[in-house]
């Protein structure tokens, strides 16, 4: 049994109906699909997705409170990120590192370089669903030996906030060198 899901945002540049097509290719009943996200936001796109969605594995859950994230990680095996724009950081692929979860992501921007292959998942080429079903596919056939959701370092907040305020020190000090 593999359970792939998506996290996100319901829209089209978020390429959640590349997942839906990919879906509709696989018909090995071992795997099911579930897509997280508010469906009123952009209505006319789900209902789009909707009408597009021909596996019956494949099921719009809608939306949840940011809080159940760790809970609706939870339902799933694998977690697919199929944005066609180019994501620098996307949060749900930090969250599936922190829940110990593989991602499968398009190959392309912050997606492709936080999702190191066999490593913390796999990539498949930017809005094709053909390649996302093989890739799919392969999670099922050949789980990935090597998985290591701990190589994406999760930086804790307060961390990050020391980091960014040296970084604003460092800016303000070269600002009065050069007026000074």
């Amino acid at each position: 049994m593999l359970r792939v899901g998506y996290v996100g945002t319901i829209a089209e540049h978020k390429g959640v109906h590349v997942l839906a097509e990919a879906m509709n290719t696989i018909e090995d009943g071992r795997i099911t699909c579930r897509i997280w996200g508010d469906l009123t936001a952009f209505h006319e796109y789900a209902n789009h997705l909707r009408h597009i969605i021909r596996n019956p594995n494949t099921l719009l859950m809608g939306s949840f409170e940011n809080d159940r994230i760790a809970e609706v990680l939870s339902t799933i095996d694998l977690l697919v990120v199929p944005s066609l724009w180019f994501e620098n950081s996307p949060l749900t692929i930090h969250e599936a590192a922190a829940c110990g979860i593989p991602v499968l992501a398009s190959d392309q921007g912050g997606m492709a370089e936080y999702v190191e292959p066999e490593v913390t998942g796999r990539h498949f080429k930017l809005g094709n669903p053909e390649d996302l079903r093989t890739k799919i596919l392969s999670f099922l056939d050949e789980p990935m030996a090597s998985f290591d959701p701990d190589s994406l370092a999760v930086k804790p907040i307060d961390a990050d906030a020391r980091d960014m305020e040296q970084r604003y020190y460092k800016l303000l000090s070269r600002a009065e060198v050069l007026s000074g």
